[in-house]
């Protein structure tokens, strides 16, 4: 059986339209036992959307209400960990699929355990750029050897795969880096679906430079090199004195300045964000 872990935010617009498509795919299978919304603290008439729904199909809707605002990631981690079923599908919350093939889903992942499948659009991997952009910056991210993972919010596993993977405390929630840091391997199964433009953006330029900044500070700064910079510095200043190479002091200081206010900013944000959002999620979450 497969639950549906859907996080939503300030959905009020087509939460609606979302929601009867998604029952019109619970009524054509058998496979899926319930969907899951994850509302993360909307500030309109999401949850209220949801909560009348869920009175008319008890057995098929549950609502996680979120105290506060977490973000997409850590909203649908907490969905997972109240999936009961085997599988687990995430999707996000303004996405159409004009049809999915559950049968196929279930033989590739059952292949292996540990696989992680992508559901991707067939245009997906016809921008070869963008696609090489975010498979290195997974593969950076995740310190694995070899990645092919594109990255998707509409991701199918089997919900086992994330028992007792929460010894140490989780800083900071980047889904797809997760996985792969846990070992998980990917394939892809390409499905026609639309994904709708609303006024609001999931995310602006900022928020999307700034995931991207604390990805890299929480899973693969090392702290380890700061040492090593006032022994660099002093070594370029010996030459630059001995030997007048004033060119390559030039060219020196510039990365070891830069890479100062990394490690600086870095700490400075890992100080602020020293709370464990796996036992704050679980604090903050009601079910409705």
């Amino acid at each position: 059986m497969i639950t549906i872990v859907i996080p939503t935010y300030n959905s009020e617009k087509h939460i609606d339209q979302i929601v009867e498509k998604l029952l019109l795919l619970l009524r054509s299978t058998m496979l899926i036992k319930e969907v899951i919304f994850v509302n993360d603290c909307s500030n309109d008439q999401t949850l209220s959307r949801l909560q009348l729904y869920k009175n008319k199909y008890p057995d098929k809707i549950r609502i996680i209400h979120l105290k506060r605002n977490f973000g997409q990631h850590p909203a649908t981690l907490i969905g997972m960990l109240y999936v009961k079923t085997e599988y687990c599908l995430t999707m996000d919350d303004d996405v159409l699929f004009d049809e999915l093939d559950l049968d196929k889903l279930i033989i590739q992942t059952s292949i292996t355990p540990s696989r992680l499948i992508y559901i991707t659009r067939p245009t997906d991997k016809k921008k070869k750029f963008k696609f090489f952009i975010i498979t290195r910056l997974l593969k950076y991210l995740s310190n694995t050897k070899s990645v092919s993972a594109f990255g998707s919010s509409q991701r199918f596993f089997n919900i086992s795969f994330l028992q007792n993977k929460f010894h140490n405390p989780l800083h900071y929630i980047y889904l797809d880096v997760l996985f792969l840091k846990w070992g998980m391997e990917t394939a892809y199964i390409e499905n026609n679906y639309s994904k709708h433009s609303y006024d609001h953006m999931r995310y602006s330029n900022f928020q999307r430079l700034r995931l991207m900044f604390y990805s890299i500070v929480f899973y693969r700064t090392h702290t380890k090199i700061t040492p090593l910079i006032p022994v660099l510095t002093c070594i370029f200043f010996i030459l630059w004195i001995l030997y007048h190479w004033w060119w390559l002091t030039v060219i020196a200081v510039f990365p070891i300045l830069a890479w100062i206010c990394v490690i600086s900013i870095s700490k400075y944000i890992k100080g602020k964000n020293k709370e464990d959002l796996v036992e704050a999620l679980k604090i903050n979450a009601l079910e409705i």
